[in-house]
């Protein structure tokens, strides 16, 4: 039976291995370890360039009480009677208390119809500037390097750290 198996082998071109050849070289269970942690660290890497890329969104989103997505429109009922109609991309966040109403401008435009209440000013925040209205109606537009304020009707002013160069 032997010698058969033995043929069998010889006409299929398989080497016979003797006893003291096989020992195992340990190189398949390192390269899988290096493959391993090579794709660990490649993960690893494109977590940390995804949490860059959308931390600060998430943040924003975070930290707003009104939010428009691209191509998207709202209008926002504020508590005093004022309203803000948010434009696309755009984000807002408010703090109204007994004695002053305060908006953020977080991201984008808005335009605002302040309801009229000289005791209670109404002071929207954008940039590092500040416009402070009692009832008017002004639009605010933010982008990465400028800051526009527009008028309906009424008055405005625009002041804050960053007021001279308005």
């Amino acid at each position: 039976a032997w010698d058969l198996t033995q043929r069998s082998w010889d006409l299929a071109g398989v080497v016979a291995v003797q006893a003291g050849d096989a020992s195992p070289t340990g190189r398949a269970r390192p390269q899988f370890h290096r493959r391993t942690v090579a794709a660990m660290a490649g993960l690893a890497m494109a977590a940390c360039l995804a949490l860059f890329v959308v931390a600060p969104q998430v943040r924003l989103l975070l930290a707003a009480d009104h939010v428009t997505g691209a191509g998207e429109t709202t209008t926002v009922a504020l508590s005093d009677g004022s309203e803000v109609d948010l434009a696309a991309d755009s984000a807002v966040k408010t703090n109204f208390t007994a004695g002053r109403r305060e908006l953020a401008l977080l991201r984008g435009q808005a335009l605002f119809r302040v309801a009229k209440d000289a005791g209670r000013p109404f002071v929207v925040d954008a940039a590092g500037y500040s416009v402070t209205v009692t009832g008017t109606a002004f639009d605010v537009a933010l982008t990465d390097r400028s800051l526009a304020v527009a008028v309906a009707h009424g008055s405005v002013r625009v002041g804050g750290a960053r007021a001279g160069d308005v």
